[in-house]
C-alpha cells in the first residue's frame, strides 16, 4: 500500500470552503470564484513558496479582482488557512483509508509516524511552513482556527484509535492520546528541521519507542 499523504494536488469541492469572515450584505457568493482563488493560492505556494503568495499575485492568477478577494477573506493569512484546509485531507471520509494504512504498517503509531513523515516531505508543506509558523505563533485567533480546521479532524481519528487500544487492553489506561501523537509528530518534525536522518526506518523506530513507553505491543 502506498504512503498515505495528508496533502493532495486534487483540491476538495468548493463547498468545503468556510472563510473566517461572515458573508457581508450584497451580492451572493459564487463557489466557482472561491475555488479559483483557493486553487491559485495553492498553485503559487507549490511554485514558489509563501514569498510569492501575495494578494496581487493571487488576483492575477485567479482572474479575480483584489476587492473580490478581500470581500471573502479579511487578510492573506485567513485565505491561506482556508487554502490549506482544502488541501489537507483531514475529513471524515478518510477514516477507513487511515485505518487501512495503520494496519499495513503494524499499528496506529507507525501509521501516524509514516503519515507525518509523508507530510514533512510534501513540497506544499515545505513551502507553507514559514507562514504556518507565523500564524500558529503570532495570531492566537487565526492559529486556533488553523488547528481546529486543518489538523483536528485527523487528530480525532487517531484519538479514536487509541481509545480502542485502551479498551482492548493494548494501551495503559489514563494515557493522554494527544500527548502520544504529539511525541511522534514532534520528534519527526524536529528531525526534519534539524536535518537529521529521516526515513521510513527512523519513523518506525520513533513510533516503536513511543508505543513501548505506553505499554503497547507493536
Amino acid at each position: 500500500m502506498g504512503t498515505l499523504s495528508m496533502v493532495t494536488n486534487r483540491e476538495a469541492a468548493p463547498t468545503d470552503v468556510a472563510p473566517a469572515n461572515k458573508r457581508r450584505p450584497g451580492r451572493p457568493r459564487h463557489a466557482a470564484i472561491d475555488e479559483k482563488i483557493l486553487t491559485a493560492t495553492l498553485e503559487l505556494l507549490r511554485l514558489g513558496g509563501p514569498d510569492t503568495v501575495t494578494i496581487d499575485a493571487i488576483a492575477a492568477r485567479s482572474g479575480s479582482a483584489k476587492t473580490t478577494i478581500y470581500r471573502r477573506w479579511p487578510s492573506l493569512e485567513s485565505l491561506f488557512v482556508d487554502a490549506l484546509r482544502v488541501a489537507v485531507r483531514a475529513r471524515l471520509d478518510q477514516v477507513e483509508e487511515i485505518r487501512e494504512f495503520d494496519t499495513a504498517h503494524g499499528s496506529p503509531f507507525r501509521g501516524a509516524a509514516r503519515q507525518i513523515l509523508s507530510l514533512v516531505k510534501e513540497p506544499l508543506f515545505q513551502s507553507s511552513f514559514p507562514m504556518m509558523a507565523r500564524i500558529l505563533l503570532g495570531d492566537p485567533s487565526l492559529g486556533d482556527r488553523f488547528r481546529a480546521e486543518v489538523f483536528a479532524p485527523l487528530r480525532a481519528v487517531r484519538r479514536a484509535e487509541f481509545v480502542e487500544l485502551v479498551a482492548n487492553g493494548q494501551a495503559r489506561p489514563g494515557t493522554d492520546p494527544d500527548l502520544v501523537f504529539d511525541l511522534i509528530n514532534g520528534a519527526i518534525l524536529y528531525r526534519a528541521l534539524m536535518a537529521g536522518r529521516l526515513d521510513d526506518e527512523v519513523a518506525d523506530e520513533i513510533a516503536d519507542m513511543v508505543s513501548r513507553s505506553f505499554e503497547v505491543d507493536v
